[in-house]
């Protein structure tokens, strides 16, 4: 795989696959939606982690390059959104499955707003789309 390379999208990081898709579902698409957190460094999710422990902020996962929002070399870092599903469901068209996978212990869902795509068809996807988005 090439480099992966970070845009800005509504003020947030975001990996080039991730903004390839994202701008199509604004535009292309037509869907309005909010881009609340994009990719994240270690220092950022370190403040978020924190947060959750003293029980201020919602579920954080513990700072590693694994972490949802950071995914160290990968693409399909997480991404939260206001009107997520619409998101969700535009990207389905587009052959980009996104899931909430944050879940309380009986599994309903706990961040309707917290989207991760699946990384091979979010990699496929970027490589037919990205000479469109450079």
């Amino acid at each position: 795989m090439a480099a992966i390379r970070y845009k800005t999208f509504d003020n947030e990081k975001v990996s080039d696959a991730w903004y390839a898709l994202l701008t199509d579902i604004r535009t292309k698409d037509k869907v309005n939606f909010r881009l609340n957190e994009g990719h994240r460094t270690m220092a950022k999710q370190w403040y978020f982690w924190r947060k959750y422990k003293r029980g201020q902020g919602a579920i954080a996962a513990y700072p590693s390059p694994h972490a949802p929002h950071i995914r160290t070399g990968f693409r399909n870092h997480a991404c939260d959104f206001r009107n997520a599903e619409g998101v969700r469901k535009a990207a389905a068209k587009r052959g980009v499955t996104l899931v909430r996978t944050v879940r309380w212990p009986n599994g309903n869902v706990r961040e309707e707003w917290h989207l991760e795509a699946r990384r091979n068809e979010l990699w496929t996807y970027y490589r037919k789309w990205k000479k469109r988005h450079k």
